[in-house]
């Protein structure tokens, strides 16, 4: 169960991960900006179902919040890496 519980997390490492190997072979305009695009609705999804199969809710909720804190610089400096343009 815990490794359910780092699912986020676990993106998370996989989008770095991902501009880490694609941003050498990414241009402006190019597909591996989809790639990184998928990955907020995953994220988001996997912390929607930790706060509703888990009780208490309100510890997933934090989890949530900070994490979301967290990842959307991390997003944006990922898509800014891959598209080799500034937002």
């Amino acid at each position: 169960m815990r490794v359910v519980r780092l699912i986020p997390v676990l993106l998370t490492t996989m989008l770095f991960a991902w501009w880490a190997l694609a941003s050498n072979y990414s241009s402006y305009g190019s597909w591996h900006v989809y790639v990184a695009l998928a990955f907020p609705p995953l994220v988001l999804l996997s912390h929607l179902g930790l706060i509703t199969l888990n009780k208490p809710r309100k510890p997933f909720f934090m989890y949530a919040l900070i994490h979301f804190a967290l990842f959307v610089p991390i997003w944006i400096g990922c898509l800014m890496g891959l598209s080799h343009d500034s937002l």
